[in-house]
C-alpha cells in the first residue's frame, strides 16, 4: 500500500533526523556506517535531500573536528558528494555554505601532514568543490596548488625508488598521493581553465619539470595519469606549456604502441597519450606535421591489430584525423594502409565535435592524395552517408569529393557504381546527385 504524500514526507523527515543524529554519534563505526547512509541518500534521492542541504552541510563541517580514521574518510565522500551533487554550481553564490564550508575544509588541509594516507581523501573532497566552484574557486586556489605540485615532486623519486628496488612494487600511498593530486590539478584545468596559466607561470618552469617528470614515471599508473593531465593542461595554459611541447610530443608519440594480450594497464597509457596528441595538435597546429612525422606509423599500426581495444581505434581515428586536418600534407601519403579502418570507426562514433574535426581532417588528406583513397572509396562513400546534420559546409565537402572521384574514373563510373549496396546509392544519389 502506497502512503500519501503527507506521511510520506513526514516518514523522509524522522528519518533523516535519525541520519543526521548518527552522524553527530561518537562510536567510529556508526560515524562511517551513517556517511555511508548519506552517500547513498543523495545519490538516490537528491530532489528530496536539497531543502535540508544546508542542515546536512552544518553536521558535515561539525564532524570535521570529530571524526579520524576511516570514518574521516567517509566523511570527505558525503562532502564531496554533496557539494558535486546538491549544491553543484549553486554553491558559488551560496555565502553562507561557503562561509561555512571552506573555513573547516581549509583547516583540515592545513592540519593534514603530507605523509597522512587520509590526504588522498582530502584531495578528493577538494576536486568535488573544485568542480562545483568552477572558476571562482580561484581565489583559493594557491596552497591547492602549491600542495599538489609539492606532492608530486616529493613523491616521484621515492616511486621511482621503489621500481629499481628488488620487489619492483610501488608503496600503494605513494602512487595515490600522486595520482589524487594529478586529479585535482585536472579539475583546476577543467574549471578555472586558462586563469591557470598565470598562477603556473609565476612558478617558472618547476610545475612543467614536475609534469614531465611524471609523464616520464615508469609506474604504469603514474604514466597514464599525468598523460591524460597534459591534455588538460595545454588547453588550460597554452602558452606555459608551449616551451616544454617537443620533449611531451616526443614522449607521447613514444608511449603509443599497437596492442597485445600481453599488454596490460600499459594499454590505458597508449590510448591517453594518443588522446593528449590530438588535444596538443588542435591546441598548436603548427606541431601537426612534427606530431605526424613521429606518430603517424604507429597510430596507423593500431588499426592494423586483431587485439586492439575499441576505446583506443577510437581515438588513434581521432589523432589521425586531427593530424590530418591540421596537417593534410604530413597525412596524405599514409591515409590508403588505414582508410577503411578509418572510416568504419568514425562512422561508429557519436556526434562529437572530435568526430566532426576527424572527418574533416579524412577529407583534407583524400583530397591532397585521391589516388591513395582510390581503392578504399566504397567506405569513405559508407562515411559520408553516415555523417549528416552537420552543416553545409562539410555537406559541400563531402558533395566536392564525390564529384572528384567520379569524374577521375570517368566512363567506368556507372559500372563501378553499381556495385554499391543500393542502400548507400540511393542516399548518395538523394543527398549528393552522383
Amino acid at each position: 500500500m502506497r502512503l500519501d504524500p503527507a506521511n510520506e514526507k513526514h516518514l523522509f523527515q524522522r528519518y533523516l533526523q535519525q541520519l543526521l543524529l548518527r552522524l553527530t554519534d561518537t562510536d567510529p563505526l556508526v560515524q562511517e556506517a551513517a556517511c555511508a547512509s548519506a552517500i547513498a541518500l543523495i545519490d538516490s534521492i537528491p530532489e528530496l535531500i536539497t531543502p535540508y542541504a544546508f542542515d546536512i552541510l552544518q553536521i558535515f563541517v561539525g564532524a570535521l573536528e570529530a571524526y579520524k580514521g576511516p570514518a574521516l574518510t567517509g566523511l570527505y565522500d558525503a562532502i564531496g558528494k554533496l557539494v558535486e551533487s546538491i549544491y553543484q554550481e549553486k554553491i558559488r553564490e551560496d555565502e553562507k555554505s561557503l562561509e561555512l564550508l571552506l573555513p573547516a575544509m581549509f583547516k583540515r588541509w592545513n592540519e593534514t601532514k603530507d605523509s597522512d594516507r587520509l590526504l588522498c581523501p582530502l584531495l578528493e573532497c577538494f576536486q568535488s568543490l573544485i568542480k562545483a566552484l568552477g572558476a571562482d574557486f580561484e581565489k583559493w586556489i594557491e596552497p591547492v596548488l602549491d600542495r599538489t605540485l609539492r606532492l608530486m615532486g616529493n613523491m616521484l623519486p621515492l616511486i621511482e625508488a621503489d621500481m629499481d628496488s628488488a620487489a619492483h612494487k610501488t608503496p600503494v600511498a605513494d602512487e595515490e598521493f600522486v595520482i589524487r593530486s594529478i586529479d585535482v590539478i585536472g579539475e583546476l584545468c577543467s574549471s578555472i581553465g586558462p586563469g591557470l596559466e598565470p598562477h603556473l607561470a609565476k612558478r617558472g618552469a618547476a610545475p612543467a619539470s614536475v609534469f614531465l617528470a611524471a609523464c616520464h614515471s615508469r609506474n604504469v599508473q603514474v604514466q597514464q595519469y599525468s598523460c591524460a593531465l597534459i591534455g588538460d593542461l595545454v588547453k588550460a595554459a597554452k602558452e606555459y606549456m608551449r616551451t616544454p611541447l617537443p620533449q611531451i610530443v616526443a614522449l607521447l608519440a613514444s608511449y603509443i604502441t599497437s596492442p597485445s594480450r600481453e599488454m596490460g594497464s600499459s594499454l590505458t597509457v597508449s590510448n591517453n597519450s594518443c588522446w593528449t596528441l590530438g588535444e596538443i595538435v588542435m591546441v598548436y597546429p603548427e606541431f601537426a606535421s612534427e606530431c605526424a612525422s613521429i606518430s603517424i606509423d604507429k597510430l596507423a599500426a593500431i588499426f592494423q591489430t586483431e587485439v586492439a581495444k575499441r576505446i583506443l581505434v577510437e581515438n588513434a581515428a581521432i589523432v589521425v584525423g586531427r593530424l590530418a586536418l591540421c596537417a593534410p600534407e604530413a597525412v596524405c601519403k599514409h591515409i590508403g594502409k588505414m582508410l577503411k579502418e578509418l572510416c568504419l570507426t568514425l562512422r561508429g562514433l557519436k556526434a562529437i565535435p572530435e568526430k566532426w574535426q576527424a572527418v574533416k581532417g579524412v577529407c583534407s588528406a583524400v583530397v591532397k592524395d585521391p589516388e591513395a583513397a582510390m581503392e578504399n572509396f566504397p567506405y569513405l562513400c559508407d562515411l559520408f552517408a553516415e555523417c549528416k546534420g552537420n552543416g553545409e559546409e562539410l555537406e559541400k565537402t563531402f558533395k566536392d569529393i564525390l564529384e572528384m572521384f567520379k569524374s577521375a574514373i570517368g566512363t567506368r563510373w556507372e559500372g563501378y557504381y553499381a556495385q554499391f549496396p543500393a542502400d548507400l546509392r540511393n542516399i548518395l544519389t538523394a543527398r549528393f546527385g552522383i
